[in-house]
């Protein structure tokens, strides 16, 4: 199985009505400034099993609807 290591804004372009999203078991390392930025309704987001070392302080400011956030 391929494991997603990178995430480009550009890859959720028409998907504002995204509710929930699960990343988790991957092998992402850092999230960016605006990641999410076309998620407008997102209300889960899942990144649990990730090698995470750095999360940008404004990678989250546009889920304005989210509820749940996990990562561990």
């Amino acid at each position: 199985h391929e494991k997603i290591t990178i995430l480009f804004k550009e890859i959720f372009i028409g998907l504002e009505f995204l509710l929930k999203l699960y990343l988790n078991g991957n092998l992402l390392k850092k999230i960016e400034n605006e990641t999410f930025i076309h998620l407008k309704s997102l209300n889960l987001l899942n990144f649990n099993d990730n090698p995470i070392e750095f999360i940008n302080k404004d990678a989250f400011y546009s889920l304005e609807n989210l509820e749940v956030l996990s990562i561990r």
